[in-house]
């Protein structure tokens, strides 16, 4: 760690400094991020797997019923009040009840 010591006061500062402490990053410390690939031109696109296609189909379905239950306005209610308390939007409230199996709207 290298350390400065200044004699003089910085007006800017409104005070007198006698030790600053740089931090500075060394290289092997900065961790190596992957970026995307990109797609080549003319690449054709990927083929979804039966998993994958379910699971979209899954979340389509959970975010059906949060828009559903926020458009009720007995629902939106009981999702607003809940939010408050927890510190949490009404609508991700809504697709965690629905994801745990809590389909309010039905019932």
């Amino acid at each position: 760690m290298k350390k400065i010591r200044l004699k003089y006061a910085i007006p800017e500062l409104g005070g007198t400094l006698y030790e600053v402490k740089l931090n500075l990053t060394r290289q092997e410390d900065v961790p190596e991020t992957k970026h995307p690939r990109k797609k080549r031109p003319g690449q054709p696109p990927a083929k979804a797997t039966e998993a994958q296609r379910a699971q979209r189909q899954h979340f389509a379905r959970v975010h059906e019923y949060a828009r559903a239950a926020l458009a009720n306005p007995a629902l939106r209610a009981y999702y607003e009040e809940l939010a408050e308390k927890e510190g949490r939007s009404p609508y991700a409230l809504a697709r965690a009840d629905y994801f745990k199996g809590k389909d309010l709207h039905s019932s």
